[in-house]
């Protein structure tokens, strides 16, 4: 087993959503505001993201009417900004913004993003890229990797739910059945030995606040709600069956689970290690969910350009203060889906550092105890 089971930070946290938060749509449209500025006063830009969000009233109602979409979940202008808090709150919680000198401004994840969104903005399934809430594939991949690191213990006990019961359907019922099973969950990883003391003591708090909840209808009702609606944008629930109020996994949805699973049980783990994941196999479990099948880089030797080529281009989108330096987590993962997405290849994120860790064209200084580093180019 490797180290990097025990050493990276394990996934024990939930998000805190409102039940408003249901289309992930809005989210890359207020990571789209940061193309033309850098920075948003935290006073400022709830009501900013409400005013351009009007513009967008008629493409949720198409996405209902015509994609089999759903328009739950609209931003709409407020006095306060509260309507566009709730999904700039989300935005933080999946580290796509962060809040730095009372301004908005996007996060290390965020900016990579951005770059992927510009790229790839075209729906690679349908000629839909103008309709903000029909996602292209690269915002599907990459809020699918966020929410696996960001929000495991609902995310992966929904996916679960819905996939061990047939024509579970969206009522009250299913808020009892998901309260259970996330109990359940909680309480199966208790007893790994990947734990540190602090993760023990903070899954206990998680588990102790669950159970001790005095209003659970209104907590579940914040919590299911988005994360179903998520599922569907995302596409790994049926959509018809979701109009008729029952919820089923997708062909892609029933490949997810069943890869996500079988990883699962390789390590004889459980969503506590979905960082562990996301570095090792996350672009080989997007391939088989979406049957995609790419060939993973065997020969890095005959890759090396290729390689050298989205690194270089790092050099020049992650410019930091520090000179000829570039943020290396964001650099490798740039390099991993430029590879998966333009050569349709797998190298994970790990695969990635490997290679500059062994390179001599590169110093590579990197911090376990924060999952991140330095990457610099060797002149000369």
């Amino acid at each position: 087993m490797t180290n990097d089971l025990y050493t990276l930070p394990h996934t024990i946290q939930t998000l805190s959503t409102q039940t408003k938060v249901r289309r992930l749509g809005y989210l890359t449209f207020i990571i789209k505001l940061f193309e033309i500025i850098d920075s948003y006063p935290i006073n400022f830009f709830p009501q900013k993201v409400e005013i351009e969000a009007e513009k967008l009233f008629k493409q949720l109602e198409e996405y209902k009417n015509f994609h089999y979409g759903d328009n739950k979940g609209v931003i709409k202008a407020t006095t306060s900004g509260i309507s566009a808090k709730y999904y700039l709150n989300l935005a933080e919680g999946l580290k796509l913004l962060t809040i730095s000198n009372r301004n908005y401004i996007l996060s290390k994840q965020g900016r990579l993003f951005l770059l992927l969104l510009r790229e790839y903005s075209t729906n690679t399934e349908q000629d839909y890229d103008t309709n903000t809430f029909i996602l292209s594939f690269v915002e599907k991949i990459f809020y699918i990797k966020q929410i696996l690191i960001n929000d495991p213990i609902y995310f992966f006990t929904l996916i679960e739910l819905i996939k061990n019961n047939q024509d579970l359907r969206i009522d009250k019922k299913l808020r009892n059945q998901f309260y259970d099973k996330v109990l359940e969950n909680i309480k199966s990883v208790k007893n790994s030995n990947l734990l540190t003391n602090r993760e023990l003591k903070e899954l206990s708090r998680i588990l102790s606040r669950i159970e001790n909840w005095k209003e659970k209808e209104k907590y579940l009702e914040h919590i299911l709600e988005p994360r179903i609606n998520w599922l569907l944008d995302i596409g790994l629930i049926d959509p018809i069956l979701f109009h008729n109020k029952i919820l089923k996994l997708s062909i892609q949805g029933e490949k997810f689970y069943l890869h996500l699973i079988k990883m699962y049980q390789n390590f004889n783990s459980s969503f506590i290690i979905n960082n562990y994941i996301t570095q090792n196999y996350f672009f080989k479990l997007i391939s088989n969910s979406f049957n995609l099948n790419y060939e993973e880089v065997k020969d890095i030797i005959k890759f090396e350009e290729q390689i050298d080529l989205y690194i270089r281009n790092a050099f020049l989108l992650f410019k930091t203060l520090a000179p000829l330096r570039v943020n290396a987590y964001q650099s490798i993962y740039y390099t991993a889906f430029m590879i998966f997405l333009n050569q349709n290849k797998i190298m994970e994120f790990n695969d990635v550092k490997k290679y500059l860790e062994k390179s001599k064209k590169y110093s590579l200084e990197w911090f376990s105890s924060e999952s991140d580093g330095s990457l610099k180019i060797i002149r000369g």
